[in-house]
């Protein structure tokens, strides 16, 4: 059984909790926000979709086990929050088919949308992308 599980480890990423720990931990100073809070703090005021702000919030914490109601626009993906590290290796695909189904968002047949997602390597960026996507499916 050893065996299939370090495969499974290799294969499909195993999150690392150490990680989260310390993404976590360095996000306790920093007050706590509600989903609501959140939305309403950091991008309400910018005309974002609250039904974006809100699905990137609950997918991503989901996803991570990060306290998001702590996680600032800035915070960058890979860098301050270690999505690589604290999340399972296919979070990604997670995410693409979570868009598609909670907010009629298709990266896969939107080559501008999925590019433009990709560029964004903060929380900020990746909300206000999808955002706009949003706006212009309405």
């Amino acid at each position: 059984m050893s065996a299939l599980r370090a495969w499974a480890r290799r294969v499909f990423g195993h999150p690392s909790g150490g990680a989260r720990s310390e993404v976590n931990r360095r996000l306790m100073n920093r007050a706590a926000h509600s989903e609501e809070q959140w939305y309403d703090a950091h991008f309400k005021a910018a005309g974002v979709s609250a039904d974006v702000a809100r699905t990137v919030f609950r997918c991503l914490a989901g996803y991570s086990g990060i306290d998001f109601g702590r996680v600032l626009p800035d915070d960058r993906l890979a860098q301050d929050l270690r999505f690589d590290d604290v999340c399972w290796r296919d979070w990604e695909i997670d995410f693409v088919s979570d868009l598609r189904e909670q907010l009629g968002l298709d990266l896969m047949a939107d080559p501008g949308l999925k590019r433009e997602v990709e560029r964004a390597d903060t929380i900020g960026g990746l909300v206000r992308a999808l955002s706009r996507a949003a706006d212009a499916r309405k």
